[in-house]
Formats: C-alpha cells, structure tokens, sequence
C-alpha cells in the first residue's frame, strides 16, 4: 500500500498576551517589552504587529498554515509560539530581538481534541533558559484539520460579554506543576555514514526536544559512539506537547543531517519511566531514490513533496536509552551532564535462515538484478540473477540459499531489528566484482579475516542501486515457523507502484532450539490460465472526500495483471468483465502469490497520477478451477481512507493449462446476472438543502451506458418546481421506468437521483451540479424473500461522514460512561444513584447548549438525533431487599421493552415512583421478584440531543 501524505489545516489564532515579565538577563529588573509573537509550523514562520511598551496587549491575529504529511511526520510535528521583544532605537527603528516566552503544541495532542482544536485558551508560556517563574499568559486559539474533518461549532454561550456587549475575558489563573524530564543517552552502535557527493561523514550526536527546550549531546566520529550522557529538560503541567522528540544526527553543527526521530510520550513518562533498552533507528539515505542527472535543487525538491522518497526504507543504527519524568517544586535548569555505563539488555543468540525462491517483476529489464536480505548491520546478497519468461527470475538452490547467520538479539522482540528485503541493479561492468563479492561472502569465514577484507574491496567495486524494497518488522512467532510468503517491493524512485514482488522464507529461532537447517523446497513451475470476474463496486470513496471517483480495477498475479474499463463519477461502478491471462505459477499453491486487487480512481489531468482508493487479497489457495457458486464481496482496506466501508463483487478460476487447451474448461465472457423484468415507481416530493439554489432541477437516472459511462441507459428530469425558496423546494412528480432487474441478491440494483440548480450568468445559463443520491433496489425486490430484503438493506446501505463522525462520538461517550461509573470511591446505592442523577442532569444541560440551528450553514455535516419519548435503562436483578422491588410502570405510559445495556446505558440510576406506587412497595416490603428491574424516566429528564 503506497504512503500517501495527506493535507492539512493549522488554524493559529493569537488573540491576547498578559502580565509579560522580561529581563535583559538573570538578575536583573524587569522592563516593559515592545512585545509580538512569532507562530512557526514546519519551518515557516508568521509574525504578528508589535506592540510597544506594555504588559498586557490584545493582537487578534489570524493565521493559517498547510502541511501535507505523512503519519510518521504528522506525529512529530509542533506548532511553536515565541512571544519576543525587539529593541528599537529612537524613532521607532527595530533592532534584534530577544525571547520573553514561548510555548509548543504538538499537532497530535490538539488534534485529538474535541472538535480538533483548543478554542479561546489561556496558557502560561515558559523561559527555560532564564526560568522565569512567571513570563506571562497567552490567550489563543489552535486547531488542525484534515480532509473531511467538519467545521468545529462554537458553543457562544461560555463567552464574557461587557455591558456593551463586546467579548471579554475573565480572570484566569492558570497553575503549573513542574516537571523534570530527564533522557540518559548511553551509546549507539551501527551510526551509518551520510554519502555526499565529495565526502563521507560519520559523526553523530542526540539531540532531545520538549515543550520548547532542547539539548544535545556532543558529536562524536565513530560508528559505534559511546556519549554516556544524561539530557535533563524543565517541563511543567498543564502541557499541549505530548512528545518527546529523540532525534539522531550526523554531521558537524553547520552541515549535519537528521537521520531519524524517535517519539516517547510524554504523558506516558509521567506515568511510568521507559527502562533501559535498545531503539532501532531508520532512514532514507540522501541519495537514496534520486536521479542523479537531476540538478541538486530538483533533487530536494522531490524529497519534499513525494511522501514515498521521504519514507525510511534502510538501518540507520541504534540507540541504547533510557528516559524519566519527576515532579519537582520548582523549574529546574537544563543541562547535559556525564552518566555511567549501564549493562545491556540481556541478549540471545539466534541463528537466521533465508531461502529465496522466486523474484517477479511487472516489467522486463535489460540490466542484471540481484536480491538482498538486510538484517540491522548484516545483509545476504543473492548472485546476479538471470532474466526468465514472464518477467520472472527464479533462484535455484545454489542461488536462493543464503548462508546461516549467527547473531546475539535482544530477548524483546520491539528491540530487534526489522527486516529489508531489496532487489537491486548491478551493471555489467561490475557483475564479476559482485560474483567474487559473493563467494567471498559464504566462504572467507574459512580464512579468518581475510574474507572480510576481500569483501570489502569487492563491494567497493561492485556498485548497486536499490530498485525496490520492503520492511518486514521482526516477529520470533512467525518467524519460527518459516514458511515461505509472497513480499510487494515498494519502488525506490519515489512512484508509488509496487514492482517486484519476492518469495522468500525467512527462519529466526534462538539456537537452543535449532536443528539440522531442512532441504529447500522443491520449487517446479506449471502453465496456468487465470480467469478474473469482476461484477461491481460498492460505497467507493470520494477522491479527497469532495469528488467522485473514476474507478476502475487492477487485478494483480505475480508479474501480470489484469485491468478493467474505467467508470466515470460513480461510487457503485458495475463492470461485468471477464478477464482471462495465462500465468506460471509454482505446482505447490502453497508457494505462489496472493491475488491483489486495487481500486483505483483514473486522474483527469495528465499532471496528476491515478489514485488508489482501497486494495485487497484473495489467497490463491482458495481458487477453484471452476467457480459454482455466487460471486463473494471483498472489503477493501486504504490508509488514506480508513473509514470508508468500500467492497468488491468478484471471483477468480484457476484452470491448468492443458485442461483449457482441451476445452475441458472453456472461458465465457458473458458474466451479466440473471434478470426479470419490473416497473420502479418514484414520487418525487421535493429537495431539502443545507445551502440556497436558485432553480433547481432533479434528474433520475438507471444503470450506464458501457461505450460512455458517464451517460445513463435511461434518465428523466423534472420539470420546473411547483413552489419553493431558498433551499427548500417542492416538485411532486411521479417517474415510472421498466427495468431488468437482477435475480439473486447479492447484485446490487439502484437508481441515481441528481440534483442540478440552472444559473443565470454573463454568458448565459448553465447547469451546476449540487449533489447526488442512490436509492438502493434491492430492499424492494418481490422476489426476494423478507430475510433476503432485510439483508441487503443493511448490505447496501450506504455509510456517509456525518453517520461515521456521530458513532465515534456515541462510542467515545459509552466509553467515558464506562470508565466513569468504575472511578472514586465506594459508595452506597442512594448515593450511587443521586451521583449518576446529577451526571445525567449535566450531561443534559450540556448537551442542549450543543444544538446546530437546522438552518446554519456551517452546520451541513451535522445530523440532528430525534429525542427519545420513553428511555428504560435495565439491570440484573439486586441482592438486597431494598433492590428487589417489583417493577414500577410510569403513569400514562405503556410498559417498555428491556433494551440491551448499549446506547442508552448510563449507570444505575434512582427508581422514580409515584406515591401510589412507593405505598404499594411498602406495603410490600420489597417482595421477593427475580424479574429485571426497569427504570422509567420522564421525556423532561432525557431532553438532549448527540450532536457534533
């Protein structure tokens, strides 16, 4: 799956700065600054005006950043607000600058707030270099918002207002309690040196940074260095940065290069320290994908905006740490400082075996290739490999077996070392170099040293060039059982596609536990004809949640594939293509590939590549000669839309050569489905929207044509509304179509609804398109039975942002229920259930303030729930008298029905009864019922809406 870097928005809003206390230095008395403030995001920075001679200052200045990236950068990525005084002469020149405070939040942190944001905030900014108890007080607002993510809805009532009705803000006092953050960098083993284009560099150094403050260890110039030092960093609570960054340089102080970072959490720390272990660093080498006839500036270009050439694809060394946070009464001043050497982990031995049996490309090249195993510092290299048929090249046994390798592993497997597997391009010139690389490699052990040296000169004249590659992160239970498995080969040049593709069994087992290593597996290629069948897509993704998609879809068999047509703005594309290939595999299924399929959107522009909207595997086990039974839908996975619920209809024969050959199996390509025919009737009432059109049209459409999929088979459209304004408009109009249908239900049938608004402009009238809707068929079918309706009803339902957003929150609010009813302090049942009383009271009056007007705008991507007349909340029956009353009945309303303990379960709440019912449980006296109790509230006590 290709690392997409995805956009976002950091909203920074700088509205007022208080009590601010500058000196020149430590010691001396306090001036009045001419303050303002510096935001910085990813390297750029904005200022605010400045303001001269005060304390206390009111800026209300906006700013707005985009970054695009990846999860890994987005989750060491800080927002950093410097208040700054500048010293100016007479007339109001400025001169440089000095800091009175500062204050860092991580994008991670404010992102995983409600709304993603901090709204109106004041926060106490830090000066750790001078410790300034107290350098003043910023009043902001910050938010970060990815693709999709909705408008945050601002509750005004929580806002102070002067008797002239402008906003104001009350006093605050915001207390710290501080921390002393402490990380002992011991030593690091493996550093690897930056290649540049005249010199080669090892001289590496730490660098720790939190909260604003930062320090680092000396430079030293060995691979394996040894520092031995301890980095202490003041930090304080209330703390918007829940990072830690841990970040591996090399180089001197004006021209070093960041290699990897390391993120601890810092509320974590707090929590529990991070013992002594090892932490693997990775990275890309600064060569690594580059063209070199490229100019240097269009080379870093490249690094910047391709999210592939700035993901880690090699070892970059380790780092033995440890890291703590203590509460102290007062801030402490930073600083490094010398530490002893500690013991290392305890380690195992363990012995790796590698086999590689085949390596497939998706096209053919001319140059020799050769694969490699990396293993941290130890890599085992194939001998040049021989182009074969079908752009396979297959390793025999004198090829494939890599030699044993013996090597000491951390007892935890996080500290363990991950796998790369590489296929690179050896020139010609250099292909006896790398022969004799090799040889030297699996038998200079037998001469000491010697071998080593040998080798050595060998790969320095034996020049390679990564083409592909994949991590594999060490797990000792797979690992142990050795099977061999199917690997996709990322392209190092920064494209985004998967090449290669590598069969290779990887053993790691401690070697207490080895035997006598086993015979390869006997590896014999066969003829095979593949068959795809592709029916249809469902729920597809919108590309960048704001356009419809042009999908079409790419089947994958090792170095084949196949391809259907492309269906243009749909998210339902209905193919039918039957595709046939033929394909080599191995006679053992268990050695050949999965089949990969991708949905892919086709790009409009030819400046832009397709984008790939979700994938999946199919096990090529599971593949019949002859598939008998209905097609399957297959879920697709995507990183960059990990909420849609998008499916594939599809299914795949796999038929022996010579059985094709002597039309045992003959292909059909006519996969269409069965069908009847039938009438669907719509009523069209009108059109409810969240936004003005000025007349507004609707369109009714079925099915597509296959020569232009962006025209229907057949569509109708409405004629000019009966009445209506704004965004609500009536139509009242019937449609009625005959259509062929399909049997079973497992096709999905459906009609398109398109809402368009005719404009009037300078050039004349057009028609813009608002939106697009699809009524699901299958619900409807009278064919079908009442099960099989019910099924495709929740089967086809389609699942929008809003629906998505509000069950995260209804989760997150079961959650916090949860873990609120098990907090505190034991208490007795009255007092259980005046507390949860007084929680649900609150909850409510709360929640009330949160309601969108069903006319704002800003609240399109908001859905409003409908307040439940009658609630029952159920529980087991109770163990004491007191509890085992016999069921109350509320007047005026009928008896509910138990409800599972889900949605509507908020912890055990007080039994409201009327006088007549509270005598009839005395008279009583509790009685002995085993029946569940239910617990009726009024609609008054339950009047809140979820909103979002």
């Amino acid at each position: 799956m290709a690392v997409r870097a995805i956009p976002y928005t950091i909203k920074v809003e700088v509205i007022e700065v208080r009590g601010l206390s500058f000196k020149e230095s430590a010691g001396e008395k306090e001036i009045v600054p001419n303050p303002y403030v510096d935001v910085t995001v990813g390297g750029t920075t904005k200022s605010t005006v400045q303001k001269n001679q005060v304390v206390s200052a009111t800026f209300n200045a906006s700013f707005n950043f985009q970054a695009t990236l990846t999860p890994e950068e987005f989750q060491r990525s800080y927002i950093e607000l410097d208040v700054m005084h500048r010293y100016t002469l007479l007339g109001g020149v400025g001169l440089q600058s000095a800091l009175i405070g500062k204050y860092v939040l991580s994008f991670a942190c404010v992102y995983s707030k409600s709304q993603h944001w901090i709204y109106r905030q004041w926060i106490k900014l830090n000066n750790f270099e001078q410790l300034i108890a107290d350098p003043g007080m910023m009043l902001l607002t910050v938010g970060v918002f990815g693709p999709g993510d909705p408008l945050p809805v601002i509750d005004e009532t929580v806002a102070y207002v002067n008797e002239e009705g402008d906003r104001m803000t009350k006093e605050v006092d915001v207390k710290s309690t501080y921390y002393n953050l402490t990380v002992n960098i011991f030593k690091g083993q493996d550093i690897s040196a930056v290649i540049g284009q005249l010199t080669t560099t090892c001289e590496p150094f730490v660098k720790v940074k939190h909260g604003g403050a930062e320090l680092q260890t000396r430079a030293l110039p060995e691979h394996s260095p040894e520092w031995q030092a301890s980095i202490s960093l003041p930090a304080c609570m209330p703390c918007h940065d829940d990072t830690v960054l841990v970040e591996l340089w090399n180089g001197g102080s004006t021209s070093a290069v960041l290699m990897a970072t390391l993120v601890l959490d810092f509320f974590e720390l707090i929590k529990n320290e991070t013992p002594t272990r090892w932490f693997n660093f990775y990275w890309r080498p600064p060569t690594e994908g580059l063209n070199i006839a490229k100019c240097l500036f269009g080379a870093v270009q490249d690094m910047l905006t391709n999210a592939e050439l700035r993901q880690a694809n090699a070892y970059a060394g380790r780092i033995l740490l440890s890291a703590s946070c203590v509460k102290v009464q007062a801030p402490l001043p930073m600083g490094v400082r010398s530490i002893r050497a500690v013991h290392e982990p305890p380690q195992v031995e363990y012995v790796l075996w590698v086999d590689v049996y085949e390596v497939s490309c998706s096209s053919l090249l001319s140059n020799e290739m050769q694969a490699e195993v990396s293993f941290g510092p130890h890599a085992l290299k194939s001998p040049p490999l021989v182009i074969e048929e079908a752009g396979s090249y297959t390793l025999e046994a004198e090829q494939g077996r890599m030699e044993e390798l013996k090597v000491y592993l951390p007892a935890d497997d996080a500290q363990t070392w991950a796998f790369f597997l590489y296929i690179n391009k050896i020139s010609s010139s250099s292909a006896a170099a790398n022969v004799a690389a090799n040889v030297m490699n699996w038998f200079g052990g037998l001469t000491g040293g010697a071998g080593a040296d040998a080798e050595a000169n060998a790969e320095q004249s034996a020049q390679t060039t990564h083409l592909a590659w994949a991590m594999i992160p060490f797990n000792s239970k797979t690992l142990q059982e050795g099977k061999p498995m199917w690997y996709s080969l990322r392209a190092a040049d920064g494209s985004g596609t998967d090449p290669f593709s590598v069969l290779v069994s990887i053993t790691c087992k401690p070697a207490r536990m080895m035997g006598e290593r086993p015979a390869r597996l006997q590896y014999n290629l066969q003829r095979y004809y593949f068959r795809a069948l592709i029916y249809e897509g469902l729920h597809l993704p919108a590309v960048g949640y704001d356009q419809f998609p042009n999908p079409y879809i790419k089947v994958v068999l090792g170095s084949q594939q196949l391809k259907t047509l492309t269906f243009r703005q749909t998210l339902n594309p209905s193919y039918y293509e039957a595709m046939e290939m033929e394909v080599i595999l191995p006679e053992m299924m268990q050695l050949a590939p999965d089949i990969v399929l991708e949905v892919c959107s086709e790009s409009d522009s030819i400046m832009s590549s397709d984008t790939v909207l979700g994938s999946t595997t199919f096990p090529i086990q599971k593949v019949p000669k002859e598939w008998k039974k209905a097609p399957v839908w297959l879920m697709l996975q995507s990183k960059q839309y990990p909420r849609c619920k998008a499916k594939v209809l599809v299914a795949f024969e796999l038929v022996p050569a010579e059985l094709v050959e002597n039309d045992t199996y003959p292909f059909y390509d006519d996969i269409r489905p069965s069908t009847k025919e039938a009438t669907v009737s719509i009523f069209l009432v009108g059109v409810r929207l969240f936004s003005p059109v000025q007349k507004p049209f609707v369109e009714v459409c079925f099915g597509r044509d296959v020569e232009d999929t962006t025209k229907p088979l057949w569509s109708e459209r409405t004629s000019e509304p009966h009445v209506g304004e704004g965004g609500n408009w009536n139509f009242l109009q019937h449609f009625n179509v005959s259509v062929s249908l399909p049997k079973r239900m497992q096709h999905h049938c459906f009609m398109e609804v398109k809402v368009h608004d005719e404009v009037e402009g300078i050039s004349g009238k057009t028609m813009n398109d608002v939106g697009m809707a699809y009524i699901t068929l299958n619900p409807l079918l009278p064919w079908l039975e009442q099960k099989e309706r019910e099924e495709t009803r929740e089967m086809f339902k389609l699942q929008v942002m809003e629906e998505v957003l509000i069950e995260d929150a209804e989760n997150a609010r079961r959650l916090g229920d949860g873990v609120a009813g098990q907090a505190g302090e034991p208490k007795t049942v009255a007092d259980e259930g005046a507390l949860a009383q007084a929680k649900m009271a609150v909850a409510a009056k709360v929640d009330k303030k949160m309601m969108v007007p069903y006319n704002d705008p800003d609240a399109a991507n908001c859905r409003l729930e409908t307040i439940d007349d009658y609630v029952a909340f159920g529980t087991a029956a109770a163990t004491t008298p007191a509890a085992r009353a016999p069921s109350a009945q509320l007047e005026d309303h009928p008896s509910p029905k138990m409800r599972s303990r889900g949605n509507g379960f908020l912890g055990n709440l007080v039994l409201k009864k009327n006088a007549t019912q509270a005598a009839a449980a005395t008279k009583g006296g509790g009685g002995n019922d085993t029946h569940n109790e239910l617990y009726g509230f009024e609609p008054e006590a339950l009047d809140f809406v979820l909103t979002m």
